[in-house]
């Protein structure tokens, strides 16, 4: 029964095992899905935002050049502006360079004295000839001055026309400048926009190399789990065989004392045969003769009991089988198990063996190690190796 739940007991610790594994194996797998599909859609979507910041770029870089052609515009509507406001000055500087001519012209006419008429016949005729020429004259200069004057106001109404379009045309460039420059803004917003998905993206990228180093410690933990899993296989074995070897002498023990048994069964039947063979004779010599039973002829000499697995008993000198049983070590080493620091020992709590007790181990009556009880059974208990001068083999005894 022991046995049967002991190898229940494996048989579940390796079903749970297995179970754990195979949990591991399937979360992994399906973070290794995942990871695999989130890379794809952030390519996907790196690829998109490199498109749309291409895009971007090219909109931007067309925007600049039409703001440097509206600047270049500009800069030109400003010259022919300049130029414009200059002739102007140099035509309202001529107009009044001809106003302060004629307002000249008419001072000297009003400071000219008048010609006095003359007796004489032949002098009537010509002066009057001389002063309709001079005042025809400056009525000559005067028209001429006018019309001048006239076409400088027209000019000057056409400079101020053009003047009126170009601050049209200045008003409507800056307005378009101040489109393009809003729409800068907007791109400049774009670019920050873009600028904090790509830091997402980063983010992403590390979030997701974070998973895969995740991933790459789960498999070696699996790869851990996998070797501890072949490890109990082997200690599995090892103890599985041990059991069987136990069993084995424990059957060899068993026959050698029924064996024992048997033969002090038939002893003690030929001492009682012996016994009623005295008193026959007792009775019938009537007491008168004393009948010595020598240690070699009929008497019977029971060796001491001494109950041995058989390989110990084999090893054991003719001499020390002969002798009285003496006190034996409490138990030996079964198993060792240096990868996990702790050993099996054949004692348990059919023993009186608890959890916490500390024992030293002995090989030819030197201590090698101290171990201490972590887990006890029925009839063995592990120990976990607290102190050891030299290694624990398997043989050596327990006190």
């Amino acid at each position: 029964m022991e046995e049967k739940t002991k190898s229940l007991v494996i048989i579940i610790a390796l079903a749970v095992l297995l179970v754990i594994s195979f949990f591991v194996n399937f979360q992994t797998y399906n973070l290794k899905v995942a990871a695999e599909r989130e890379k794809s859609n952030l390519k996907n979507e790196n690829t998109s935002l490199n498109m749309k910041i291409e895009v971007f770029q090219k909109e931007k870089q067309q925007l600049e050049d039409r703001v440097g052609l509206l600047n270049n515009d500009l800069n030109k509507i400003s010259q022919q502006k300049e130029e414009i406001q200059r002739q102007k000055e140099e035509i309202q500087r001529q107009y009044d360079l001809l106003d302060r001519e004629r307002g000249e012209l008419l001072e000297k006419l009003k400071t000219q004295p008048q010609p006095q008429p003359q007796v004489q016949a032949p002098k009537t005729e010509t002066v009057p000839q001389t002063e309709d020429a001079y005042w025809a004259g400056i009525l000559k200069a005067k028209t001429e001055l006018g019309a001048q004057l006239e076409n400088m106001r027209n000019e000057l109404k056409t400079v101020q026309i053009n003047n009126e379009q170009l601050k049209t045309e200045k008003s409507e460039l800056e307005l378009d400048l101040s489109n393009l420059i809003r729409e800068k803004k907007d791109l400049e917003q774009q670019l920050a926009l873009l600028d904090s998905m790509s830091l997402e993206l980063v983010k992403e990228k590390n979030m997701k190399l974070k998973i895969q180093e995740d991933l790459k410690s789960i498999k070696k933990e699996n790869i851990i789990l996998r070797q501890q899993l072949k490890l109990l296989n082997k200690s599995k074995g090892a103890l599985e065989n041990k059991l069987q070897q136990v069993q084995e002498e424990k059957t060899v023990l068993d026959r050698r004392f029924n064996e024992m048994g048997a033969l002090l069964e038939n002893r003690l039947s030929q001492m009682g045969d012996l016994r009623q063979r005295l008193d026959t004779l007792k009775g019938e010599e009537g007491g008168s003769e004393a009948v010595d039973i020598q240690p070699g002829e009929e008497s019977v000499e029971l060796p001491p009991i001494i109950v041995r697995p058989q390989a110990e008993e084999a090893s054991l000198p003719q001499e020390q089988k002969e002798q009285p049983i003496q006190t034996p070590a409490l138990g030996k080493v079964l198993s060792v198990n240096k990868e996990n620091n702790f050993v099996i020992i054949d004692l348990g709590e059919d023993g009186g063996i608890k959890v916490g007790d500390i024992f030293q181990v002995y090989r030819q009556d030197k201590i090698i190690a101290t171990v201490e009880v972590i887990q006890s059974r029925k009839s063995i208990a592990a120990c976990d190796i607290k102190d050891q001068v030299s290694s624990i083999r398997v043989g050596d005894t327990i006190r």
